[in-house]
């Protein structure tokens, strides 16, 4: 379905309308209906009177880098960059389950399709360097902050005869004040740590998320968990600040520790030595900006994060320089 914001871009380039009218005709359409519908309902209906039809604007082909998490009935198509072997696992019930996935990219950005169970047999007749076409899937945020497309019963998936070429996914550099949700390069330093554990527990099969202590998976049962570390923290960049989250092995690299170290340590103890080892460095972030679900801010997942190298800065600072003296010839 279709933003609100990508309606009201839609009925304004359709109608000539400013995007401010459109929004008063859709809060008044939702007050007309004594607030029984959401904005984007009542932007639908504003749609209809105006005689325009969103549904077919809403079956588009998006780009991964203009995909968000908890969109439903995304089309997309994609060049399968990885396939991971089947992992068999036993459920709690007994029975034996399955698990393998997809990895996906537009040369726009990156996704991963989890296939379970008869899923997995999708993937036998899929190679690396097939372009797939994804028809009603719907995306989710995965345990690491990446993205997962899925595919339910309604779904399709098919191997298509397409060329897409796809290059090392790009991601440009840009200040934290113009930042906006997608794939991008920040030059920051790590400027504060949040008081959050920094260690957590998955199943070593399903990867669902186990409470500390417990380590009983709803479908798996008692399992001996997988560690893994997380880090939240707010970035700085002179032009601004923004929340970043570095996961797994990112996580290591900002802060030169383990799970190990700090899972033997108590909450504030961990948090007063991951501080020690990480504020004030500064790196170049690449990662995926997203809006944050509880916040509602935007957030940085790091995916990877590395160290300045400051010929290489310096370079790129001569060439910025060389560019702008170009342009103020011309």
């Amino acid at each position: 379905m279709l933003t609100l914001d990508e309606i009201l871009e839609e009925l304004s380039k359709q109608t000539g309308k400013s995007k401010e009218e459109l929004m008063e005709r859709i809060e008044a359409k939702q007050e007309e209906l004594s607030g029984l519908v959401s904005l984007e309902g009542a932007a639908h209906l504003v749609a209809r009177d105006l005689g325009i039809d969103l549904l077919k604007k809403s079956e588009r082909t998006l780009q991964l880098k203009d995909i968000k998490t908890d969109m439903k009935r995304v089309n997309l198509k994609a060049k399968v960059i990885g396939v991971t072997p089947i992992r068999e696992f036993a459920k709690k019930d007994g029975t034996q389950g399955k698990v393998r996935n997809l990895v996906i990219s537009d040369g726009t950005g990156q996704a991963r399709i989890p296939l379970w169970d008869k899923q997995t047999e999708i993937a036998d007749e899929i190679n690396i360097g097939d372009v797939l076409e994804l028809k009603n899937v719907s995306t989710r945020q995965s345990t690491f902050g990446n993205m997962d497309i899925i595919l339910y019963k309604t779904s399709i998936m098919r191997k298509i005869e397409e060329d897409l070429p796809v290059q090392p996914l790009s991601v440009n550099r840009i200040s934290i004040k113009d930042a906006t949700e997608g794939y991008f390069e920040i030059k920051g330093m790590i400027v504060d740590i949040f008081s959050v554990n920094p260690v957590f527990y998955l199943c070593p099969e399903c990867k669902t998320k186990l409470e500390k202590d417990n380590y009983i998976c709803n479908t798996h049962g008692k399992v001996e968990p997988e560690k893994n570390m997380i880090i939240s923290g707010v970035i700085d960049d002179g032009t601004g600040t923004m929340r970043a989250v570095f996961f797994r092995d990112v996580a290591k690299d900002v802060s030169d520790l383990d799970e190990k170290t700090l899972e033997s340590l108590e909450l504030e103890e961990a948090i007063k030595l991951i501080k020690e080892h990480t504020i004030g460095k500064e790196f170049l972030f690449k990662g995926r900006i997203q809006k944050n679900k509880i916040f509602e801010n935007l957030e940085l997942v790091v995916n990877q994060a590395r160290e300045i190298d400051i010929l290489d800065e310096a370079n790129k600072l001569i060439e910025e320089l060389e560019e702008d003296g170009g342009k103020e010839e011309v």
